[in-house]
């Protein structure tokens, strides 16, 4: 796993039948049984919040300065900011 992948936030499926829907960043999600996790785009994140039956298990954890503070631009990384752009 890449450092972008270890940090991006894990949402867990708890329902009964197969779901399929699009976040706001245009990707897919399928979650095709009970207790199913998948990796999140943190930009979707929000969203997928909503959708029933779905739990967050590991929230998005932004990555630390070397100083160990919080990034100035509130953990957003650079990436992150040029997909939005897009």
């Amino acid at each position: 796993m890449d450092r972008e992948t270890e940090k991006a936030p894990i949402f867990r499926y708890v329902g009964r039948n197969y779901l399929l829907f699009y976040g706001p960043s245009g990707r897919k999600y399928r979650f095709r049984k009970y207790g199913q996790e998948l990796e999140v785009d943190p930009r979707d994140r929000d969203f997928v919040r909503d959708v029933p039956n779905v739990r967050e298990v590991r929230p998005l954890q932004p990555l630390r300065a070397e100083s160990g503070q919080r990034p100035a631009n509130g953990g957003v990384r650079d990436r992150d900011v040029d997909l939005a752009l897009e």
